[in-house]
C-alpha cells in the first residue's frame, strides 16, 4: 500500500508477527478495511495481539502495533498517525534541504558576483571607490591640557602629506577641516545640492549672494563656488545638524623666489603695474601687492622662502603675472610652487584661482558622507567620509590614575582646562549681561524721553497761561478807561461853545 501526503509517499505491507509468508487471509481482509477505512470499523482478531507493517515492498524492518483490546480501529488509528508523523518528517527534512541548496545558491551567486566586481570591472566609477593605492587610517588629534591646538607646516613643508589641514582647533568641540584645493584656471567646481549629507540632513547648493567679497572675474573665480558661500550653505542647516561651517582665512605660502622681469600683475580683478627686474627682491613684491589691499582684499608678506598671501575673510584668491604680455616663471613673485614655471598670464580668462578651506565644528559628534551624487564632487570639494569627534576615550578626570605622576599631571592639566572654559563661558556671559543692561539703560531713557515730549504736547502751562490772561485784561481795561476819558473830553468842548 502507499500514503502520500504533500509530494511525499511511504509504501507499506502488513505481516503476521514473525513470519515471512504471504497474506492470510486475516491479513488480506485488514488491508482491505484499511483501504476503507472509517473510525466504525468492526473488530477483527490479529495473531497474537499485535500487527506488524513493513515499509518499502523489499524491506523487512517493521514497525509493531499491539493492541490487547484486538480492536481493529484502534490499531488503524495509531497506524495512520504513525505514517503521517513519518510523512511530516520527509517533508521537513525536504523544506531543509531546499532551505540549505537555496542558501548554497545564494552565497554561489554572490561569491561569483564578488568575483566578477574584482575581476572585470574593479573601478572607481563603477564601486564608489578610490584608485588602486595605499591607503592609511584616520588619525585624531585631542588636547590633553584643554588648549586649542595649532596644526601648521614650515613653509617648504606640506601638511597635507601627513593627512592633516593647517588650521587652529578647539578643544571643546568636533572639528573637521576640508583639504585644501590646489590652483586652478579652469572653471572651480561647485557644491550642488546632493554632494554633501551632515548628520543625514543634505545640503542644498550655495547661493552666489552668500558671497559679497570674492571678486568673480575670473574663468576660475565666482562666488557661488567660494568657501564663503559652501559655508552660508552648510550654516542654513545650522539648525537641524547641530553643526557649524566657517571659512578659513585663505592662505597661501610661496616658495622659491628667483627675481625676474615682471611688468603686470592680476590680483582679484585688479590689474596692477609692476616694474620688477632681475635685481627686485621679495621686499619688492611683497610692497606692490600692499598697494593695493584695500581693493583686493589680499595681504602680503615675506615668509623667508618665499611670498605669502592672505586673504582673512576666506574669499577665493587669484592670480596671474606676465611680461610684455608673455607668461613668467612662478618665482619671479615668490611663488613658484604655486604658479609654477609657467605662471597664468596677468588677465581674467589666464589667472589662476585659490579657494579657501571650511572647518565644520559641533560640540558632539557629527558625521559627513557624501550624497546621492557620490563621490567625485564630494572628494574634490575637500571632505572625505566619516564621524567626528566625542569618541569614548577623551581625557576626563574621572580617567585619570592621581597615584602616577603622569595621571596626576593630566588631571590637573583637565581641572585647569575646565577652570578656563568656565572662566571664558562666564566672560561671555558677562559680556552678554553688559550688553543687555545697556540695552535696558539705553530703553529707559528713551521712555523717560517721550513721556516728556508728550507732557509737552498736552499738558498746559498753566503760570503762563495764567499770565498772558492778567495782561490781555490789563491792556483791554486800560485801552476802556482811555476810550471813556476821550468821550469825557469831547462833551466838555462841546458844553464850553454852548455858553
Amino acid at each position: 500500500m502507499q500514503a502520500v501526503k504533500e509530494g511525499e509517499e511511504i509504501e507499506f505491507q502488513f505481516r503476521e508477527t514473525y513470519t515471512k509468508a504471504t497474506r492470510t487471509p486475516t491479513l488480506s481482509k485488514l488491508e482491505k478495511q484499511l483501504r476503507n477505512y472509517s473510525w466504525d470499523s468492526a473488530t477483527i482478531d490479529i495473531p497474537k495481539n499485535e500487527l506488524c507493517i513493513n515499509f518499502g515492498w523489499r524491506s523487512y524492518t517493521n514497525k509493531s502495533f499491539k493492541d490487547t483490546k484486538l480492536r481493529l480501529d484502534y490499531q488503524i488509528e495509531k497506524i495512520v498517525e504513525y505514517i503521517e508523523n513519518e510523512l511530516i518528517k520527509k517533508i521537513k527534512q525536504r523544506q531543509e534541504r531546499l532551505i540549505e541548496k537555496r542558501e548554497y545558491e545564494r552565497k554561489k551567486y554572490i561569491r561569483q558576483f564578488n568575483e566578477s566586481i574584482f575581476q572585470d570591472n574593479l573601478t572607481p566609477s563603477n564601486t564608489g571607490l578610490a584608485s588602486a593605492g595605499t591607503y592609511s587610517a584616520a588619525i585624531t588629534l585631542r588636547s590633553t591640557n584643554g588648549n586649542a591646538m595649532v596644526l601648521s607646516s614650515a613653509p617648504t613643508g606640506n601638511i597635507a602629506n601627513v593627512g592633516f589641514n593647517a588650521g587652529v582647533y578647539s578643544s571643546t568641540s568636533a572639528q573637521y577641516t576640508t583639504a585644501k584645493r590646489s590652483g586652478s584656471t579652469s572653471a572651480p567646481i561647485t557644491l550642488t545640492g546632493n554632494d554633501l549629507v551632515i548628520n543625514g540632513f543634505t545640503v542644498n547648493a550655495p547661493l552666489s549672494s552668500s558671497d559679497t567679497s570674492t571678486q568673480a572675474t575670473t574663468t576660475s573665480a565666482n562666488k557661488v563656488s567660494s568657501a564663503i558661500s559652501m559655508a552660508a550653505a552648510i550654516n542654513a542647516l545650522s539648525a537641524s545638524t547641530n553643526v557649524i561651517a566657517v571659512a578659513n582665512p585663505n592662505l597661501l605660502v610661496g616658495t622659491g623666489f628667483q627675481a625676474g622681469n615682471v611688468d603686470s600683475i592680476y590680483l582679484n580683478g585688479v590689474t596692477i603695474g609692476a616694474s620688477l627686474t632681475p635685481s627686485s627682491t621679495v621686499s619688492n613684491v611683497v610692497t606692490l601687492l600692499n598697494q593695493k589691499l584695500g581693493q583686493t582684499g589680499v595681504s602680503a608678506s615675506s615668509n623667508g622662502s618665499g611670498v605669502s598671501l592672505v586673504a582673512s575673510d576666506g574669499r577665493t584668491i587669484s592670480i596671474g603675472a606676465s611680461y610684455q604680455g608673455a607668461a613668467v616663471d612662478g618665482a619671479t613673485l615668490g611663488m613658484s610652487n604655486l604658479l609654477g614655471s609657467t605662471a597664468p598670464l596677468a588677465s581674467a580668462d589666464s589667472a589662476m584661482s585659490f579657494i579657501s578651506t571650511v572647518t565644520l565644528s559641533s560640540p558632539s559628534a557629527f558625521s559627513v558622507s557624501s550624497g546621492s551624487a557620490g563621490n567625485g564632487n564630494f572628494t574634490a570639494l575637500g571632505f572625505k567620509n566619516g564621524t567626528l569627534g566625542a569618541s569614548s576615550d577623551l581625557v576626563t578626570l574621572a580617567k585619570q590614575n592621581i597615584q602616577t605622576q603622569s595621571g596626576a599631571r593630566n588631571a590637573v592639566n583637565v581641572i585647569n582646562a575646565a577652570i578656563n572654559w568656565v572662566s571664558n563661558q562666564q566672560a561671555a556671559i558677562g559680556g552678554v549681561l553688559n550688553s543687555m543692561d545697556y540695552q535696558s539703560n539705553y530703553l529707559a531713557d528713551s521712555q523717560m524721553n517721550l513721556q516728556i515730549s508728550e507732557n509737552n504736547l498736552v499738558a498746559t502751562d498753566y503760570a503762563q497761561t495764567t499770565t498772558q490772561l492778567a495782561k490781555s485784561q490789563i491792556i483791554q481795561q486800560a485801552a476802556t478807561a482811555m476810550l471813556a476819558q476821550a468821550n469825557v473830553s469831547s462833551q466838555l468842548v462841546l458844553s464850553l461853545l454852548k455858553h
